[in-house]
């Protein structure tokens, strides 16, 4: 695993994406989309007032004093708006991470899995690759195994032709 100086930086909805799943994780419960707006805007380093003109005093003394309440809960350490960033990819970088190989057929719906899936995946960390097993073949899919911690298929049925 890479230390916190080597891993590479979140993007803002990766980090929303991954906290929010940890919330919800934690609670049951999804962030609100104004507390959505809050942690993006603060990841960007936007003021309360850039975040939400028309009442940043609101903003601020309830929906982002709340949202670093709860963040400081589930991420398990004190979350302020200043170091927000820090905060959220040390908790990132604990959650540890795998090399997870997806397979899946070249079918629309196979692919829109593999991709969900590995879009998932990568936002708690993890390093996917995706093979189509329609172009590899066998002796080549038995050399990734090695190279794979976890190997998932998705597996979607077959309808007979029309």
């Amino acid at each position: 695993m890479d230390t916190f100086n080597n891993a590479p930086e979140l993007t803002a909805e990766t980090a929303l994406d991954y906290v929010d799943w940890c919330y919800f994780d934690h609670t049951g419960h999804h962030l609100t989309d104004l507390e959505r707006q809050v942690f993006l805007g603060s990841w960007q380093g936007q003021t309360y007032e850039e975040i939400y003109p028309s009442n940043p005093e609101y903003l601020e003394k309830n929906v982002a004093y709340k949202l670093w309440r709860k963040l400081s809960q589930v991420l398990g350490e004190r979350v302020h708006k200043k170091h927000l960033r820090g905060a959220v990819m040390r908790s990132h970088q604990r959650q540890g991470s795998w090399q997870i190989a997806i397979y899946h057929r070249q079918s629309p719906s196979d692919r829109r899995l593999a991709e969900e899936l590995e879009r998932l995946l990568q936002v708690f960390g993890h390093r996917v690759t995706r093979y189509s097993v329609d172009g590899i073949a066998s002796d080549k899919r038995r050399h990734h195994l090695g190279d794979c911690g976890v190997h998932l298929t998705t597996v979607s049925p077959r309808l007979p032709s029309p």
